[in-house]
């Protein structure tokens, strides 16, 4: 969404019309320069366009916010999906009898104490037996 600022800002342009809410443009402010010296560091000149300005620090920060707040929040469903997904029927009508194996192998040593804490042996080696 980063890259498509201009057709988020065109279409709530239009949704704003069609909803007979007023729409404003951005007002241009003259921007205060700060007076340097000469021993000072080079600093980024502030964002004179006020689109621009509120892209960057609104829209942008928005944006990452969100994203990165939906990417942790599903951190867990992910592991739990790729877990769990040879139990899914499309799966384990794809995968051979030693893929199961493989991944019911795997599913025991991850939750090793909560499946099978009274066994000695995987489950996966009973059911090839």
């Amino acid at each position: 969404m980063r890259g498509e600022w201009n057709e988020i800002l065109r279409e709530s342009t239009m949704l704003a019309l069609k909803v007979a809410i007023p729409v404003s443009s951005f007002i241009e402010k003259r921007t205060i320069k700060v007076r340097r010296f000469f021993d000072e560091e080079a600093r980024d000149e502030p964002i004179a366009d006020p689109e621009k300005k509120f892209c960057v620090e609104v829209f942008f920060k928005l944006i990452d916010t969100a994203t990165s707040q939906l990417e942790e929040r599903f951190k867990g469903q992910t592991f739990v999906a790729k877990t769990f997904n040879f139990l899914a029927p499309k799966s384990i009508l794809k995968m051979t009898a030693s893929e199961v194996c493989c991944a019911a192998n795997d599913l025991i040593s991850t939750y090793k104490f909560d499946l099978c804490s009274e066994f000695e042996t995987p489950y996966s080696t009973m059911l090839m037996t």
